[in-house]
């Protein structure tokens, strides 16, 4: 199981990502990666996902992709779509399962609902903080 933390790209992994991690490995006894990729603002989106696809890389060294398990959550949950699609773009073989958690699929911020939802989202904060860019 690869795990790819949230985080918006600037932070973690955090005490809650270890303590899932180390549930999901006592309950079903798979071997977990964590994969803490390098952090903005420092680094961009293309290292990030190199980072990303050289994590996976490895993962095929010692697995075969059948037994490949991305799970993350909010950016870690974004990251495992992206390298999936570059993935299928180099034709290289697929992770089994893909267990996505709050993904963001939008980071444009373009979706007119964004605004009606924010009124009632608990971490409406977190996408003011993104669109006005004040992280």
């Amino acid at each position: 199981m690869l795990f790819i933390h949230g985080g918006a790209f600037g932070y973690g992994p955090v005490k809650h990502h270890w303590d899932t991690m180390e549930k999901l490995s006592r309950l079903t006894r798979y071997t977990v990666w964590m994969c803490n990729y390098p952090k903005a603002p420092e680094n961009k989106i293309p290292e990030i996902s190199r980072n990303i696809d050289e994590v996976y890389r490895e993962a095929l060294q010692h697995f075969d992709s059948e037994n490949i398990i991305c799970i993350g959550d909010s950016v870690g949950g974004a990251l495992p779509i992206t390298l999936t699609q570059r993935l299928i773009e180099n034709k290289i073989r697929l992770p089994d399962k893909l267990f996505l958690i709050s993904p963001i699929i939008d980071p444009s911020f373009k979706n007119p609902k964004i605004d009606l939802i924010d009124k009632t989202d608990i971490v409406c904060f977190c996408s003011l903080n993104v669109k006005e860019n004040t992280y």
